[in-house]
């Protein structure tokens, strides 16, 4: 089983769904770079301040059950 790519817009529209409730900042997340797919938890890499981050993101499975 090898990681799943999810695209940024995807990745986007999840952040969203997830934290809508949650007072995040999700401009934070405007910028998805990439994203891997390990179990339950969902690395991606950001842009922040011209600076390159990776982040550890832990989801449900079924967060990552929406369309795309």
């Amino acid at each position: 089983m090898g990681n799943k790519i999810f695209s940024s817009e995807h990745l986007f529209e999840v952040f969203k769904t997830k934290w809508r409730n949650q007072n995040r900042k999700l401009n934070e997340y405007l910028e998805i770079k990439a994203a891997f797919d390990t179990e339950k938890q969902i690395v991606i890499l950001k842009i922040l301040n011209n600076k390159q981050e990776w982040e550890l993101i832990e989801l449900d499975k079924g967060d990552m059950e929406l369309n795309g």
